[in-house]
């Protein structure tokens, strides 16, 4: 069965950019990128060891931010940690994750499409995937070339699927940004961003790229702009259809994606046969619970609820341990016939593990966290993001009415919401007033919510 196509929606306003990957209609992946996110994986900073972390073989290390981040003892290079007050080099291995700082480390990794580069690692390794040893061989040699005895690469898959002097391209661009950082070291103080990770526009397409791209469609024309040059340079060959969005309509309104965001942070996903899944994310696990519905087979309603949880917790993002409490299935060879569907989903997905039946007849999994879950992006349950979303809507609708307004505009927000624009958003609530090439005045209301707000025209 060949695979479906993959439609890729961008929209962006001063601020936030949204990335939404949809198959036949469908939506399977959602990226957020905002100006504020400062700590973003990928970010390197030159930080101060503030002291050692109760029972944890790490250290806290201030990077500016208002929580410290977590460096484990394992992720400094020779896994002894630096006394107190040292400047150290790192980078941010996984984003702040509802009340904790960032976790860093001090293996630091420059990441290409091609290849990674590893200023603090000698040698070459390579993608368990790849099987062209000859072609590995003399790629090795020139790598070593390009980093001229200061650290090492690890080669992606992409690398032999491409042309070798694509390949050392990006490879110099890595090794020549090591040297930027390195000459801006001696320039700053701890603690200070040295590198910013790539936007999300260049982190979905270079780390994702895929020959099943049919279509970029983007509502801001130097976007799309990026996207056409990511796109000649990640997937040449491919035609991948790119197109700026002119409809009146916004265009995540008219694709369904608003409707589909709004359906993956519901707890309750509907099942075709009449059932149900119910999902709670907690602080220390993914609970997933099974209702049968009207449906009284409880074999079918398994199936389809394993496929519809696996599309959820890699649309929501879930991660951590995961318990799902399907229908009693007195047969074993009914609950092995669930379990394969499982793995046969799962199958080539390194960040899953299946653990199987629990004694009380739970399934388990643990999925790796590579970036915070969907709820979390957009701020469901985080106070602070989710005044900045409820901010972040108010320029989108800003915008959008102008379109079809003639005059001052004031709008009416929560004294929270005033504040993120006039503060952490300041720079793109100035630009939204540039683009309508007027102020717009903000009035408080203390009875609002953060994501209530009124439009007017004066």
């Amino acid at each position: 069965m060949t695979p479906p196509a993959i439609e890729i929606f961008i929209d962006a306003i001063p601020g936030e950019t949204r990335m939404a990957l949809t198959e036949e209609g469908r939506l399977t992946e959602f990226h957020v990128g905002r100006d504020t996110d400062r700590f973003v994986a990928e970010a390197i900073f030159l930080g101060r060891v503030m002291q050692a972390a109760p029972g944890l073989t790490g250290a806290f290390v201030d990077v500016g931010g208002d929580r410290p981040a977590l460096l484990n003892g394992s992720d400094w290079p020779d896994k002894k940690l630096p006394p107190e007050g040292t400047q150290v080099l790192v980078q941010v291995s996984r984003e702040p994750f509802q009340d904790k700082g960032a976790t860093v480390t001090g293996k630091l990794s420059l990441p290409g499409r091609y290849a990674v580069y590893l200023p603090r690692a000698g040698g070459m390794r390579f993608s368990r995937s790849i099987d062209d040893r000859a072609a590995l061989e003399q790629l090795s040699k020139d790598l070593a070339g390009v980093a001229g005895g200061v650290g090492g690469f690890i080669v992606r898959r992409a690398a032999v699927e491409e042309s070798p002097d694509l390949v050392l391209a990006e490879a110099r661009r890595l090794v020549e940004t090591w040297r930027k950082i390195e000459e801006r070291v001696a320039l700053v103080k701890a603690p200070d961003l040295l590198h910013s990770a790539a936007d999300i526009v260049e982190r979905v397409i270079r780390d994702q790229a895929d020959n099943r791209w049919q279509r970029i469609v983007a509502d801001d024309r130097a976007i799309l702009r990026q996207a056409k040059q990511l796109l000649a340079a990640y997937l040449p060959g491919v035609p991948v259809e790119t197109e700026l969005w002119s409809n009146r309509a916004p265009l995540f309104e008219a694709e369904g994606i608003e409707e589909q965001l709004a359906q993956a942070l519901s707890a309750e996903v509907p099942l075709p046969s009449g059932g149900r899944i119910v999902i709670a994310e907690t602080r220390a696990l993914v609970a997933i619970d099974v209702d049968s519905g009207a449906s009284g087979d409880a074999i079918q309603t398994n199936l389809e609820a394993i496929t519809e949880t696996m599309r959820q917790i890699r649309l929501r993002e879930l991660a951590g341990q995961v318990v799902i409490d399907v229908l009693a299935m007195p047969d074993r060879t009914d609950r092995d016939c669930v379990l394969n569907t499982l793995k046969e989903i799962c199958d080539g997905d390194d960040d899953v593990f299946i653990h199987g039946y629990s004694n009380l007849g739970l399934m388990e999994l643990t999925r790796k966290r590579r970036r915070p879950s969907l709820s979390q992006m957009v701020g469901s349950g985080s106070e602070p993001r989710a005044v900045e979303t409820g901010a972040l809507n108010v320029i989108r609708s800003v915008l959008r009415q102008a379109a079809h307004m003639h005059g001052r505009l004031t709008v009416t927000v929560a004294p929270s919401v005033a504040r993120t624009l006039q503060e952490e958003l300041r720079d793109a609530w100035d630009l939204t007033q540039r683009r309508l090439g007027q102020p717009v005045e903000l009035t408080l209301d203390a009875g609002l919510g953060y994501e209530q707000f009124e439009i007017d025209l004066a």
